[in-house]
């Protein structure tokens, strides 16, 4: 007595239909308004971190580049790119958030004092403003 074979009923496949249009051609640049937030998407692996060139970021360690991806209005990307060329957009968008990140801090600093101690006086106000204009050539 032989072993007899049993076939399986072939399962019914769903037909494949074609990739809608967006996906096949690259996208199209979006529109937004100039106060539309930057986004910044998670960073690389570690590795390919430790990896990148040092950046000079003022601290005692150096800082290793690690690669985001950032959406921003196509003309801010335009306007970058006719100051600085393909090879220096990523440090001039990181000078760029470096210095926001020390105006936040600043701003954070002067929000403090001003918790603990109150306003500044008049007379305070008019000394470091002149000192400003001073500092900036104009006055």
């Amino acid at each position: 007595m032989g072993a007899q074979l049993m076939e399986k009923p072939a399962k019914a496949r769903k037909p494949r239909t074609a990739a809608p249009a967006a996906r096949s051609r690259k996208a199209e640049p979006r529109p937004v308004e100039k106060a539309e937030p930057v986004t910044v998407a998670a960073p690389v692996e570690r590795e390919a971190a430790e990896e990148a060139e040092p950046l000079g970021s003022g601290s005692a360690e150096p800082d290793y580049a690690i690669k985001v991806s950032v959406s921003m209005p196509g003309s801010v990307v335009e306007d970058i790119k006719a100051r600085v060329g393909k090879r220096g957009f990523s440090r001039y968008v990181t000078e760029a958030v470096e210095r926001r990140i020390a105006l936040d801090k600043l701003g954070e600093l002067v929000g403090d004092y001003l918790a603990e101690n109150g306003p500044f006086s008049e007379a305070v106000t008019r000394e470091v403003e002149q000192e400003w204009r001073e500092a900036m050539g104009l006055g």
